[in-house]
């Protein structure tokens, strides 16, 4: 058997930065909370909370005065504003790449463009981020959305639009809505801004590229992991035995022969979770 991975597998700067802030601050900060899972991977999580992490699904059920972090997806400006209300401690770990398209829409906004963002649209990335845009932003996700928000935006008769995106959409996805926008809108002001993680292009692209040459293609990464579902769309469409999932045990009911296997994982899969599906294919296909 010949197992190919690619170089780009595991965490990204952001959640690396993110988990080891966090442990870092679980050593000093007693009753330390987190706003939503600190990144998308059960492994992850659970260890965190076994640390003594606890996870909020709201920043209302932070305690007032207490400690948050915030996780690398980053949250809405209301929540912002909320913990500051409430007087918590915010450690913010939001990504860097997600904070300057926090403060990309919220300038253009205020400049009177009309901010359409692609996104999963119940992403927590994508909820913070369209928080800064106010009522003149809209989320695409689906190609219903652009076709939608296009004919809403010539109704209102704006002429400034700046196009964003998610860090973790869709590469393919980007440049196709785009095209379609300008193609809808031909007298219309539109600033393009790609946002898109460079990290996350780069894994696509090689996703893309061992999926051609392989015979069975593992994409490791969180169930609710917008990142890892994109790598298996992208992968899928170039070789149909793309299989997800997200911990070696979920190949225990799979056979595979003597052939080549490559591996991606997502932004958000520990080193050790692409070490055990690795030792598995070695050890349990024998």
């Amino acid at each position: 058997m010949e197992i190919v991975i690619g170089k780009t597998s595991g965490f990204c700067f952001g959640v690396k930065n993110a988990v080891s802030k966090t442990i870092q601050e679980l050593e000093t900060t007693p009753n330390l909370y987190c706003l939503g899972e600190l990144i998308h991977n059960k492994e992850v999580t659970d260890k965190l909370e076994q640390k003594g992490l606890t996870i909020v699904n709201t920043i209302e059920e932070v305690p007032e005065g207490a400690s948050c972090v915030i996780r690398a997806h980053g949250i809405t400006k209301q929540e912002y504003e909320v913990a500051k209300e409430k007087k918590i401690s915010v450690i913010d770990l939001t990504c860097p790449k997600v904070l300057l398209i926090h403060q990309k829409i919220e300038q253009y906004a205020k400049k009177g463009y009309t901010i359409l963002l692609y996104g999963k649209k119940e992403h927590p990335e994508t909820k913070g981020n369209a928080s800064f845009g106010g009522e003149n932003c809209y989320v695409l996700e689906k190609k219903e959305d652009v076709d939608q928000a296009v004919k809403q935006i010539q109704e209102k008769g704006s002429k400034k639009i700046a196009i964003l995106s998610q860090t973790t959409f869709g590469v393919e996805e980007f440049h196709t809505f785009t095209n379609e926008i300008q193609t809808q809108m031909p007298d219309s002001e539109i600033l393009v801004e790609n946002t898109i993680c460079n990290s996350t292009k780069l894994r696509q692209k090689e996703a893309e590229e061992i999926a051609k040459t392989v015979d069975t293609m593992l994409v490791i990464g969180g169930k609710h992991s917008s990142n890892t579902k994109e790598l298996y769309e992208v992968a899928k469409k170039q070789n149909t035995n793309t299989i997800h999932i997200e911990t070696a045990e979920e190949l225990k009911d799979k056979v595979f022969p003597k052939e080549k296997i490559g591996i991606i994982a997502g932004a958000s899969t520990p080193q050790s979770a692409i070490n055990k599906v690795v030792e598995w294919l070695q050890n349990g296909t024998e």
